[in-house]
């Protein structure tokens, strides 16, 4: 449970004096299922199951999982289920990577003194799917003789545990001056 895995008993045995053994293993995943749950109870809801299989409403899935921008591919793949007149259901996704780094650089010509006159920078990061859950996490500097420009920002699209799906976006800027150029002050 400290490595943040689950744990099956998988055997008992127990013995005169009441010591009991548990034998425990490392569960691997067999299968994966998603459930629509209610937004407000939590229980899952009707409508999904049961329905007869409309390729457009399956277009319109596949289109509001590819719209949250945290995958590459989405498709869906209808497979014969076990009774006649049925079908299951296989949602493809491929992940897109998360997060990613820039860099940029030029030169300005407001500045035409000092040993780098002029020369500009930037690099940034960025991380769009923070702890699993759609958080998103940009970070900037812009270094150039006179100043230096940070910006932070930070998204999370929903607060979790709250049922009205609140969002909220945090952000830090700042500006550090170096110098005044030689201006006399």
């Amino acid at each position: 449970m400290e490595c943040g895995l689950f744990g099956l008993v998988s055997g008992v045995d127990i013995f005169s004096g009441g010591t009991i053994r548990l034998q425990v293993a490392e569960a691997e995943v067999n299968n994966i299922s998603i459930r629509f749950l209610d937004r407000k109870t939590g229980e899952p809801t009707k409508g999904k199951k049961g329905q007869v299989y409309s390729m457009l409403q399956g277009k319109r899935d596949v289109d509001t999982v590819s719209t949250m921008g945290l995958m590459i591919d989405v498709s869906i793949i209808p497979q014969p289920a076990g009774d006649a007149g049925k079908v299951d259901l296989v949602m493809n996704v491929v992940e897109r990577p998360s997060g990613g780094f820039s860099a940029g650089g030029g030169i300005s010509s407001w500045i035409t003194s000092g040993p780098l006159s002029g020369l500009i920078g930037s690099f940034a990061y960025s991380y769009r799917n923070l702890f699993g859950r759609n958080q998103k996490l940009n970070n900037s500097l812009k270094r150039g003789q006179i100043d230096s420009i940070f910006r932070i920002n930070y998204t999370d699209p929903w607060i979790e545990g709250d049922d009205k799906r609140t969002s909220r976006t945090i952000i830090i800027q700042g500006c550090i001056f170096q110098g005044c150029m030689g201006h006399g002050c």
